[in-house]
């Protein structure tokens, strides 16, 4: 069961600059099972799923995730944590309670406390976003994936793409996999290094379209014309695995995953995505173009080399034949 705490809070930059603080609601979210981790979320409504909120922290809680102290006197928690693009942003943000809130700063700090006792780590995509929250091994300053935990999309929104078993990195045991928009869901109970054998379950929840297929992973890999234990490993770990497995079991429209996807999205989410597909459109118009002018010069270039060449070879012909 979460708590929540009304506070007043600062996502500092540095000590020497502090921001302005904002009244707003710390509420500390216990992990949802032995794979996932627990997280503390600052925002400016009490309700989550208010549409005018504003998430002002939000952090997957492990032994690594930051550095926290607590002040008894003054009521602050103070975090120090790096974020940004490859992480090279460093915050000191505080959560301070006030004068008449003992109780409840104490209440939090226990909670706290007990959620950073954890032997669960984070690993961090170049990006600087969460990769893997859950068990490690560490050999030579090198986290590798070990034991029970979830890995995530290199996404802002901290999507999952697998939460379950893991042994040096790759897929080992029993777990969960996850499509970037969360609708397509497939559970395999056997996973042979990064490999899913046997026998899984795929859940296809859609606005107007719900299924559960039962799969055999040996005619998977033959539907999928993937023969190679490296490209079997290969696929499964890649973005778009979800929606190809989806792609081959779907029945009864003339629609594709693709289409379905878009059409599964809220309208806003639709528009962000065309208006995404219209700037990369751009982007290959404004370089095709760069392209033919390129290829234009040179061959301009080339068209006055061999103009000078051939009116090189009449006037020494001439002079061949003027000599003569």
């Amino acid at each position: 069961m979460s708590t929540q705490y009304i506070v007043k809070f600062s996502k500092n930059l540095n000590s020497l600059f502090p921001s302005e603080k904002v009244d707003g609601f710390v509420e500390l979210i216990p992990s949802k099972n032995k794979y996932s981790s627990p997280t503390i979320s600052v925002r400016t409504h009490q309700d989550s799923s208010d549409t005018n909120n504003i998430q002002l922290l939000y952090k997957f809680i492990t032994s690594n995730f930051a550095k926290v102290d607590f002040d008894d006197n003054k009521k602050i928690c103070s975090i120090n944590y790096s974020d940004g693009y490859s992480r090279s942003i460093d915050y000191n943000s505080s959560i301070e309670f006030d004068d008449s809130s003992s109780s409840a700063y104490s209440k939090f700090k226990k909670s706290f406390e007990e959620l950073l006792n954890s032997s669960k780590k984070t690993i961090y995509y170049d990006s600087g976003r969460v990769k893997y929250t859950g068990d490690v091994v560490t050999e030579e300053d090198k986290m590798s994936y070990n034991g029970e935990g979830s890995l995530y999309f290199d996404y802002y929104k901290n999507t999952l793409k697998y939460t379950g078993e893991f042994e040096d990195d790759e897929f080992d045991g029993a777990g969960k996999f996850y499509n970037m928009d969360g609708n397509v869901t497939l559970m395999a109970n056997n996973i042979s290094n990064g490999i899913p054998v046997q026998n899984g379950k795929l859940h296809i929840n859609f606005r107007n379209r719900e299924e559960i297929i039962d799969i055999n992973f040996t005619e998977l890999w033959v539907k999928l014309g993937v023969d190679s234990k490296d490209d079997r490993r290969k696929l499964v770990k890649s973005d778009d695995f979800l929606n190809v497995v989806a792609s081959y079991y779907i029945t009864g429209t003339s629609k594709n995953i693709k289409q379905l996807l878009f059409e599964d999205k809220s309208v806003p989410e639709q528009n962000i995505e065309l208006w995404n597909q219209v700037q990369d459109l751009k982007v290959e118009v404004l370089k095709s173009r760069n392209d033919l002018n390129i290829n234009l010069n040179n061959l301009v270039k080339v068209g006055k080399t061999f103009t000078s060449l051939l009116i090189f070879n009449i006037m020494l012909n001439m002079v061949v034949i003027y000599l003569r």
